[in-house]
């Protein structure tokens, strides 16, 4: 008898049959903080100029959003360990795309600044629970692939962010720049693997259905309450 009888592995649950598919969801919701930090960027002068603000003002709606991502991770893993992922992740999405639109509305550097920072909180939300449920749904080697598929994404994100925001000021001011980020969490939801597969019998009783998605599938709107 050697160890290994005494103490047989634990069993692994079941993952997703296509693995890759939920990438670019992931990757999108892991990359959202890294883009609603970098996106504004080619737009801080011209936001400096319309809201009268200096320079360190501006930056400092940069700082702002960099301490509500940290904050936001500190809040939502904890929340989502006891509510399940889904709840937390809907709300952080909303809560994104309503701040996004206040930025845009901010008549002054005091106000964006607020706002940014609760920005931030949101971003930090999507930012966390997609590690968290890339961790709930694959193990083994599938856990390693799509894990390092999500980072490959969110290390592209600050890269692409201000190449982006850049094009958008070709059309917009910096106010449709954020009105452009409220709109990312839907973006987001366009590419979610709804249909990918049928749940297996195990996956199928742990996890109750959801009326918004189509039957006998996973999608974004359906990500279980995995804790």
């Amino acid at each position: 008898m050697t160890r290994d009888d005494h103490n047989p592995a634990p069993p692994r649950r079941p993952g997703p049959a296509h693995p890759g598919r939920w990438v670019t969801l992931l990757g999108a919701l892991a990359a959202m903080g890294a883009v609603s930090l970098n996106t504004y960027l080619p737009a801080l002068p011209q936001l400096t100029a319309d809201l009268h603000a200096t320079p360190a003002q501006t930056q400092l709606t940069v700082t702002a959003c960099m301490l509500g991502l940290a904050v936001g991770q500190l809040i939502a893993g904890p929340i989502s360990d006891r509510t399940g992922r889904r709840p937390p992740l809907i709300a952080g999405l909303l809560a994104f795309a309503a701040l996004s639109v206040l930025c845009a509305a901010s008549g002054s550097i005091e106000l964006l600044t607020g706002w940014r920072l609760g920005q931030g909180v949101a971003g930090g939300v999507s930012m966390v629970l997609s590690r968290a449920i890339v961790r709930d749904l694959f193990v083994g080697d599938a856990l390693v692939r799509v894990f390092a598929s999500v980072m490959i994404v969110l290390g592209a994100g600050p890269i692409l962010a201000p190449i982006v925001g850049a094009q958008l000021l070709i059309f917009t001011d910096w106010r449709g720049t954020f009105l452009a980020l409220a709109a990312s969490p839907w973006s987001s939801q366009r590419s979610s693997p709804c249909g990918c597969r049928k749940p297996s019998p195990t996956t199928s009783a742990a996890r109750p259905a959801n009326p918004g998605c189509a039957p006998n599938s996973i999608c974004w709107q359906r990500i279980p309450n995995l804790c």
